[in-house]
C-alpha cells in the first residue's frame, strides 16, 4: 500500500474532498497540517525543491511524488480508490458535480472576501 501525506493548512478549505475521499475509502494517510507561520517557514525552506511545484498547497505525497492543485488530488484519490465511477460517462458526472460545487466555492469565497456591502450578496 502506498504512504500518503496530505498537505494544507489547518483548516477543511481545499484539502477537504480529498479528506472526504480518503474516508469514504477507508485508507489511511498523514495529514499535515500548517498554521500561516509554519506555512511560510516551509514555503521558503523547500522553494527549489520541486516539493511544492506551484509554491502552494494542497499537496499530497504518494511514496515521495507530489501532486499539486485541489481537484487533480481528489480525482487521483477517487480514481485510485475505485469511487470516480466505472464508466468514463459515469466518472464525467462525477466531474460534473464536482466542478459545479468548486464554482459555488468560488463564490462563496468572493463572497467572504467581498467589501461589506457587498457581503450580503453572493454572486454565483
Amino acid at each position: 500500500m502506498p504512504i500518503y501525506k496530505l498537505k494544507y493548512f489547518a483548516n477543511r478549505g481545499r484539502a477537504e474532498p480529498s479528506r472526504l475521499v480518503f474516508a469514504a475509502a477507508g485508507v489511511e494517510y498523514e495529514d499535515i497540517r500548517f498554521d500561516p507561520e509554519q506555512w511560510q517557514s516551509e514555503k521558503e525552506s523547500v522553494s527549489a525543491s520541486g516539493k511544492y511545484p506551484f509554491g502552494q498547497m494542497p499537496v499530497l505525497e504518494v511514496d515521495g511524488e507530489v501532486i499539486a492543485q485541489s481537484q487533480a488530488i481528489a480525482r487521483y484519490l477517487a480514481n485510485e480508490f475505485e469511487l470516480a465511477g466505472k464508466t468514463n460517462l459515469d466518472k464525467a458526472k462525477v466531474d460534473m458535480v464536482v466542478d459545479a460545487l468548486e464554482d459555488i466555492n468560488k463564490g462563496l469565497i468572493e463572497m467572504w472576501y467581498a467589501e461589506d456591502e457587498t457581503r450580503q450578496v453572493c454572486h454565483i
